[in-house]
């Protein structure tokens, strides 16, 4: 019979290439890195990638918080301003991810305290009512 075609691998919807290259343009501008981060949260979750939904989101929420603290300062108008706020913003996000990523471990570290039998039926191991019970008996 006629030879096959090979089928190309299955693309994989949660890493594009040009979508990258967008985003690392665009992360760079205030409030419009906000907006992209945000939108393409929601893209990665409707394509089920939620570990890159959640990288942009978390992004999102950071130049949110960015963007209002410069807009608090007074350094979002003009163009010294955005200059100044396009030159502390990579340092901003990077302090904060250490931040994120500090309390992640932390969190994974800590241990739930255990709790005794004695602290949850009171001193002597025996409910009331398992007491009141086993008296009945």
């Amino acid at each position: 019979g006629p030879p096959r075609a090979r089928r190309s691998p299955p693309i994989n919807n949660c890493e594009q290439k040009q979508e990258q290259g967008v985003y690392n343009i665009v992360r760079l501008l205030p409030q419009v890195g906000t907006f992209y981060n945000l939108g393409t949260a929601l893209y990665y979750a409707a394509q089920n990638c939620p570990d890159k939904a959640k990288e942009r989101g978390q992004d999102g929420v950071v130049d949110m918080g960015y963007d209002l603290l410069m807009t608090m300062a007074g350094l979002s108008g003009g163009p010294t301003g955005l200059l100044i706020s396009a030159a502390l913003k990579p340092a901003v996000k990077a302090g904060i991810e250490q931040l994120i990523q500090y309390f992640e471990v932390k969190e994974a570290n800590t241990a739930l305290p255990a709790i005794s039998r004695e602290v949850l039926w009171g001193a002597s191991g025996v409910s009331d009512l398992e007491e009141t019970t086993t008296q009945a008996l």
